[in-house]
């Protein structure tokens, strides 16, 4: 009994002091020295029925006479016009997607989705 009761009082001693010591976690300092650096970038959003041709052939993936094809097509409802009048393919669209956004005429969005109804496809 005296021999369980010595081991019991070990185990409870030797939990006691891991609980209060708890080995250090691993540093995941190693892994993040490994990967690269995120690079920040500032992106000016541009209006795809106001920009110039100009603006438009600054975007990746747009060049000169797309972008003067893409003035050409304007009014745009919606910022995928161009991809899906055939003027820019899916991997230039992706490129640009998160820089260009369309504007509309009017505040009101029956106004709007009225003047959608009325272009040309």
């Amino acid at each position: 009994m005296k021999v369980a009761s010595l081991f019991f009082a070990t185990a409870l001693l030797a939990t006691w002091a891991y609980a209060a010591n708890p080995p250090a976690p691993k540093s995941d300092a190693a892994d993040t020295a490994k990967q690269p650096a995120l690079k920040t970038i500032k992106v000016t959003p541009v209006d795809l029925n106001k920009a110039s041709a100009e603006k438009l052939a600054k975007l990746p993936g747009i060049d000169q006479a797309t972008a003067e094809k893409i003035v050409a097509n304007r009014p745009y409802c919606s910022k995928t016009g161009p991809l899906a009048q055939g003027l820019i393919d899916r991997k230039a669209y992706d490129k640009i997607s998160i820089q260009i956004f369309v504007s509309f005429p009017y505040k009101e969005a029956n106004k709007n989705a009225a003047w959608c109804s009325a272009k040309k496809p």
